[in-house]
């Protein structure tokens, strides 16, 4: 097995499904739909790259078409452990820390605007415009 290519697929793979784990549950859909159509992008990259890989000495036993559908399938087993790797530590990440730190959702979010600020009386006001006009005069 490939470690470099393992570890990499497993720390992108856990980072997309941790994205959908710990999105807002109204939008959950959404970000799955989005991060399973990057996930399989990387899925497919992921065993182009490691299919490709082959020594500089080992050149002409690469290219032959049996090596080839046996490093094919190699990076598919690498690829499909990493997935399952990141699988089983979201799955970890949920068990120790998600259950007790819910998703936030946006319903409980305020938003002052202007409304919401105290009036300043217009004696305050008058003393700030004027130095506000001090200070654009230097």
């Amino acid at each position: 097995m490939n470690t470099g290519g393992f570890l990499l697929l497993t720390v992108i793979f856990a980072f997309l499904l941790l994205i959908v784990q710990r999105s807002e549950r109204k939008r959950r859909r959404a970000s799955f739909i989005i991060m399973f159509s990057v996930g399989v992008i990387i899925w497919r990259y992921g065993i182009y790259a490691l299919s490709r890989e082959c020594g500089a000495a080992w050149r002409a036993i690469c290219q032959t078409t049996v090596m080839q559908r046996a490093t094919e399938a190699y990076a598919t087993q690498t690829t499909f452990y990493a997935l399952l790797a990141a699988v089983v530590v979201n799955i970890v990440y949920w068990a120790l820390l998600g259950r007790y730190n819910p998703v936030g959702s946006s319903d409980s979010i305020t938003v002052y605007g202007r409304d919401g600020l105290p009036e300043i009386p217009k004696r305050e006001r008058r003393r700030l415009q004027a130095e506000a006009a001090e200070q654009v005069e230097l």
